[in-house]
């Protein structure tokens, strides 16, 4: 397949990205549901400890009171025993239903989490279609697209986990025939390891990089065609090894371009909260560290915030701006066959 013309792909998904700013809010729930930071602050008041500038560790080590490691020893042991004793008192029932308890409720986070984001993901690529055929897009009109498309993607990523699930064990059996070989001779372990290293980490990486593809075609040919999970896959996986190479031509484009964005976007965000950050804790660095003071922490905290929520909504643009690209790829490749 040629006739690609990538430059096109990027300038019209760029062009959908800015316009249709309802996406925006799929694209918060994909970003969020990628992954990303976790950034956790510490409040308290204004600490009045202060470092000794001329104090040595042996100086402070021998200005503690005699009795307080005795003291801090007891209470530690008391505090623990007191726990023992909690523990034990709570019946095993209890705990069990604790147990039971806690793994409903991840599970129940997971189900919900899956949900939300295929929901997310048919409703954006639903979006992004309607948007390039210049259709109005709201979320009264994209939403309803990802409902009815939910089960089929939720089928289709346990098909896909099934899948992943197969090549790793056959990965395992492979690799145990491999040590097996190994150990007939010397030679021959050398033999099998490089070429255990070569021939497997090639197939590796070209396994991985097909199911990537056949994760991006399958989704739209479910979404945008309406095709049957089983369907999807088988079809995706045809077009993936027919347009190969054109494929991973535009994911290296969605990769290079993420990668400057997202580091470009990083850096700016640093100094945009770093120079107020530095402001704000200099001070604290005068005459010996000392804790910083309420209004300072929450001051900190909001910085933070706004360095998290920047790089979120970058992340975001960039996953419509990538899922842009995949729609207008897909169609290209639709319309080439």
């Amino acid at each position: 397949m040629t006739n690609i013309d990538y430059g096109k792909i990027i300038s019209r998904s760029w062009e959908i990205t800015k316009k249709n700013k309802w996406l925006w809010i799929y694209g918060l729930i994909l970003a969020a549901a990628g992954g990303g930071g976790n950034f956790s602050g510490g409040g308290g008041g204004g600490g009045n400890f202060q470092a000794s500038p001329s104090g040595t560790l042996k100086d402070n080590l021998t200005a503690i009171p005699s009795g307080f490691v005795d003291n801090a020893t007891q209470v530690l042991g008391a505090t623990t025993n007191a726990l023992m004793e909690w523990f034990f008192s709570v019946s095993p029932l209890t705990w069990i239903l604790v147990v039971i308890a806690v793994v409903f409720s991840v599970l129940f986070l997971v189900i919900i989490g899956v949900i939300l984001q295929n929901w997310a993901k048919g409703a954006l690529i639903a979006g992004l279609q309607m948007a390039a055929n210049n259709e109005t897009v709201t979320l009264l009109n994209t939403s309803p697209r990802g409902i009815s498309s939910l089960k089929n993607l939720i089928i289709y990523s346990s098909i896909e986990f099934l899948v992943f699930l197969v090549l790793a064990i056959l990965s395992l059996l492979l690799i145990g025939l491999f040590f097996l070989l190994g150990t007939v001779s010397p030679v021959m372990a050398v033999v099998v390891t490089i070429l255990g290293a070569i021939v497997g980490g090639l197939t590796l990486i070209v396994v991985l990089l097909l199911l990537a593809m056949v994760n991006i075609y399958a989704q739209r040919l479910i979404v945008i065609k309406g095709y049957s999970p089983w369907q999807a896959w088988k079809q995706a996986l045809a077009m993936s090894k027919k347009s190969f190479l054109e494929t991973i031509v535009m994911g290296i484009i969605n990769l290079v371009i993420g990668c400057v964005a997202g580091c470009l976007t990083t850096i700016v965000s640093l100094i945009i909260v770093g120079v107020p950050a530095l402001i704000l804790l200099i001070p604290q660095f005068r005459d010996g560290f000392h804790l910083p003071g309420v209004p300072t922490i929450i001051l900190l905290g909001l910085l933070i915030l706004v360095f998290v929520h920047i790089n979120l909504v970058v992340r975001a643009i960039i996953v419509i701006f990538n899922y842009a690209n995949w729609n207008l790829f897909f169609e290209e490749v639709i319309k080439n066959e």
